[in-house]
């Protein structure tokens, strides 16, 4: 029964509390409206006593100030829509190029890139000259100890940093190479290997 009685105590001061903090929110939100509202009426009293003191000059500086300000407004507007027009432009004519681009190419020479877009030899060709590339070759070779990863032979030159996937092509993780022989990777893929 006493513990009845203390779990009925908790429950009525914590609906007191509740109560009690409902009402003091209701207060200060009153009281913070008010307190708005004051400061608004006192901003508008300030205000139109300014507009009575004011001469008619500075009266018709204000307005002059106003319209300047609604033509700056509409220059910036239209320089908004101009920059808009000509970046729209910009962006027409470099997926023209881009299209011109892709049909000056011609397909034996694209290198498809399994669920992703297709990587186009210039492309491809630009990002192994890249440092970031160079990079990575330098890591797979110090890794492998300069062995090809299949036939298992050690070669001091002619290993090729092979991509097992295209997927990441052009951020690598090192799991998507391996390093192989000119012959191993000729066989790979089977074909033959020219250099300049």
């Amino acid at each position: 029964m006493e513990a009845f009685l203390a779990i009925i105590g908790l429950v009525s001061i914590v609906f007191v509390i509740k109560f009690l903090e409902k009402a003091f929110k209701t207060y200060s939100d009153d009281r913070l409206d008010n307190i708005i509202k004051n400061s608004q009426k006192e901003y508008d009293a300030e205000l139109a006593a300014r507009e009575a003191a004011m001469t008619p000059e500075e009266k018709a500086n204000r307005e002059k100030r106003k319209k300047n300000q609604e033509i700056m407004n509409v220059i910036l507007q239209n320089m908004r829509r101009s920059y808009e027009i000509t970046e729209l432009k910009q962006n027409a004519e470099i997926e023209a190029k881009k299209a011109a681009e892709l049909a000056a190419i011609p397909k034996w020479e694209w290198t498809r890139k399994p669920r992703k877009s297709i990587i186009f030899k210039a492309e491809r060709d630009a990002y192994y000259s890249s440092p970031e590339w160079r990079d990575k070759r330098i890591i797979m070779l110090a890794r492998a100890k300069n062995t090809c990863n299949r036939c298992h032979v050690m070669q001091s030159s002619g290993l090729h940093v092979h991509h097992k996937t295209y997927e990441n092509f052009g951020n690598e993780k090192m799991s998507d190479l391996e390093v192989l022989c000119e012959p191993c990777h000729e066989k790979h893929h089977n074909k033959k290997f020219y250099y300049d």
